[in-house]
């Protein structure tokens, strides 16, 4: 057993995530969280609210394959005046992808995610962001002590 088990306890996990912006074509073929938010057209660093979190195998693929869902994430957003569509991604490694995006849906509640909204069904888990973790906290722990 490793000290950080040790110190943690078997089931407590710590994750680290770090954030970049994406095209939705330039999205890499990797496991991992994204989220989808309400941005401002003009100015790049103008982010107005945290739309959707998700997870896949595969980011291209999921996300590519979720065409209806971010057509009706555009026309929320083109109902706004100057207002387009952002996509951050971090990696994660595949088999903590359920409890990672279980803890960011809990924790931050976005406006279209309808699964893990009102439970998290996990042990205790702290996830930290970084790099273009807009509207993220930087740091949180769900779950049961």
């Amino acid at each position: 057993m490793r000290l950080r088990d040790l110190i943690l306890g078997k089931s407590r996990k710590r994750y680290a995530l770090d954030f970049a912006v994406y095209q939705r074509h330039d999205l890499p073929e990797e496991p991992g969280i994204y989220c989808v938010y309400s941005a401002s057209f003009r100015r790049s660093d103008k982010v107005y609210e945290l739309l959707y979190i998700g997870k896949a195998d595969r980011l291209w693929s999921r996300v590519d394959k979720n065409r209806q869902d971010w057509k009706e994430w555009e026309r929320f957003v083109n109902a706004k005046q100057g207002q387009t569509l952002r996509l951050t991604a971090a990696h994660v490694p595949r088999n903590h992808l359920r409890r990672v995006e279980s803890a960011m849906i809990y924790q931050h509640k976005p406006r279209f995610n309808k699964k893990s909204l009102h439970s998290f069904r996990h042990p205790r888990t702290t996830v930290s962001t970084g790099g273009k973790n807009y509207l993220l906290e930087r740091e949180f722990t769900v779950g049961e002590p």
